[in-house]
């Protein structure tokens, strides 16, 4: 078949430990979302034209054929919470969406917010708060409620250190607490050497401060992805280096 000739990668998500209980409504009818999928992987694979989706009830093993999985021209899915994918539009519009399991374990679109930008980074911190940034609004993170996939708020992040000349955006967004961290990255101007973190707090939707790691590289340094705290709250934030400058694990002391 085609699609296993060209298969190149796959990747799994585990969405059993991301599944909240299902709940029914007054008159005990099921809700629609609680008929979705409420454990299982999705794995999706790379072709030379698609995004390749496909549900499994159990942990694959051995080599994971999807080719008679579900066809999405795009998909990036950054950050899975309470049952649901968060990733790029899988129609190639810009926007997020809200990717599902339904009963029958296809893979389908359940909302979206459309953007101004196709470069984009989101992430879920819990079942009624997440953030992202549109790219055409540097100065902004917005906050949705991933349950509704609706914008509840902007938090204004003109205050943060951006170097002259430089375009930012936000790459990777870390929760700690109340807060949420994120490097800032450079989209069109000057190479930004130094490592920049811009701090928020979503309680009051408000920045709060930046810090700054002076970099002895002569070129952009990489952001990376990933990161997370320790049992003592010691925040711990990736990058990827830059040119005579190695990656390093940066370190946000709790507190």
């Amino acid at each position: 078949m085609r699609l296993r000739s060209i298969l190149i990668l796959a990747c799994l998500f585990r969405l059993g430990a991301f599944f909240s209980a299902c709940s029914e409504d007054d008159e005990g009818t099921p809700n629609v979302e609680d008929t979705n999928k409420k454990t299982g992987f999705v794995s999706f694979g790379f072709t030379s034209s698609s995004r390749v989706v496909k549900y499994f009830e159990e942990l694959p093993s051995g080599t994971i054929d999807v080719s008679d999985g579900k066809d999405f021209l795009r998909l990036s899915i950054e950050s899975v919470h309470n049952g649901a994918l968060f990733t790029r539009r899988p129609d190639g519009s810009t926007g997020y969406s809200k990717m599902v399991v339904t009963a029958n374990g296809e893979v389908v679109e359940d909302a979206f917010i459309p953007l101004s930008s196709g470069r984009i980074h989101i992430a879920v911190k819990d079942a009624s708060t997440g953030v992202f940034q549109d790219v055409a609004n540097p100065d902004i993170i917005r906050v949705f409620n991933p349950t509704t996939f609706e914008v509840t708020d902007a938090i204004d992040m003109s205050a943060g250190a951006v170097p002259d000349g430089v375009t930012h955006q936000y790459t990777n967004f870390l929760f700690r607490g109340d807060d949420v961290f994120s490097p800032i990255s450079s989209t069109d101007g000057p190479d930004l050497t130094d490592y920049i973190v811009h701090q928020a707090n979503l309680s009051t939707n408000t920045f709060v401060e930046d810090t700054r790691r002076e970099s002895i590289g002569s070129s952009s340094i990489l952001t990376g992805e990933g990161g997370g705290t320790d049992l003592d709250g010691n925040l711990y934030i990736p990058d990827g280096g830059s040119v005579g400058i190695p990656a390093r694990l940066n370190k946000v002391p709790a507190g």
